[in-house]
């Protein structure tokens, strides 16, 4: 069985290369996109949202850094729960089977781009 080989990238403006490689690999891949000022902050906020409760108040590990997961996350969770997931982050852009689509956390998706 093939095994896929997802990535996360983080950026910010000030790193082109990021961008590029983004935007040109074929791999399933996540990228995030966050002002300089907030990147120390990141990590700690990342960390926190891969603890989902469970409606019996247990907890689950939420892969929202798996594209295929991600999509499929856009489409389930609110506004509210959006902005909860985002946090620092301005904008996430994901890559599933040669398409792109960014992600805003108001809940507007850029248009899927091989």
């Amino acid at each position: 069985m093939a095994q896929s080989q997802e990535s996360l990238v983080i950026a910010t403006e000030h790193e082109p290369a990021a961008a590029h490689w983004l935007t040109r690999s074929s791999q399933p891949s996540v990228g995030l996109w966050v002002d300089e000022s907030a990147k120390n902050d990141l990590f700690a906020h990342m960390q926190k949202q891969l603890d989902m409760r469970l409606p019996d108040g247990g907890l689950a590990l939420l892969r929202y850094y798996d594209p295929r997961v991600f999509t499929k996350l856009m489409q389930l969770l609110d506004e509210d729960q959006r902005y909860t997931l985002f946090g620092p982050i301005r904008y996430w852009s994901v890559r599933v089977m040669n398409e792109r689509q960014v992600f805003r956390p108001a809940g507007e998706t850029q248009g899927a781009t091989s």
